[in-house]
C-alpha cells in the first residue's frame, strides 16, 4: 500500500464489554442448533460436527482502536459503530439468516460440504422465524466502519 493510502473495512463488532454477550454468540448458537438437527436427521456426520472448531472473536470499538495504535502502520481516520435493528417491523428471518450466512458460509461449506449449505441455512431461517416471534434474536447487529490511512 502506498504512503497515505487508505483501506476501508466493515467488521462485526460489539458494544458490550463482555466478549461472550448474546449479540456476539447468537449466530453461532443458531448455527449449532441447525447443525445438531441435521446430525439427528443423519444429514451431517456427527464426527464432522465434533471436529468443527471455529475460533471467533468480535472486538469492541476500543479494542479495535488499541490494535490499530499498537500495530503502528496506520492511523485511523474514521471508526464508527453502526447498529442495525434486527427486531424492527421490516426485519425478516431471511435478512437475519443472510447476515449470519455472509460470514459463515465459506467455513461451513468447506468443512461440511457445499451440498448441505442450502438445507442448513433454510433450517437457520426456520429457527430465526421462531426466535423473532419470541424476541430471542438480539435486538441489534453491530458493525464497525473503519477507515485507516497508511502512515508515511
Amino acid at each position: 500500500m502506498v504512503a497515505n493510502g487508505r483501506v476501508v473495512l466493515i467488521l462485526p463488532g460489539r458494544e458490550s464489554t463482555d466478549p461472550s454477550s448474546e449479540d456476539v454468540c447468537y449466530p453461532w448458537e443458531v448455527l449449532a442448533e441447525a447443525i445438531a438437527s441435521m446430525v439427528t436427521q443423519q444429514l451431517i456426520d456427527e464426527d464432522k460436527l465434533d471436529s468443527f472448531d471455529v475460533p471467533y472473536y468480535v472486538p469492541s470499538l476500543e479494542e479495535m482502536k488499541q490494535v490499530v495504535d499498537k500495530e503502528g502502520s496506520f492511523e485511523s481516520e474514521i471508526m464508527e459503530t453502526i447498529a442495525i435493528d434486527q427486531r424492527g417491523n421490516n426485519t425478516s428471518a431471511k435478512e437475519v439468516t443472510n447476515s449470519i450466512r455472509c460470514f459463515t458460509e465459506s467455513m461451513i461449506s468447506h468443512h461440511f460440504g457445499i451440498n448441505i449449505t442450502e438445507i442448513l441455512y433454510d433450517k437457520v431461517t426456520d429457527l430465526v422465524i421462531r426466535h423473532l416471534a419470541t424476541q430471542a434474536v438480539p435486538s441489534k447487529l453491530i458493525s464497525f466502519i473503519v477507515v485507516l490511512k497508511r502512515k508515511i
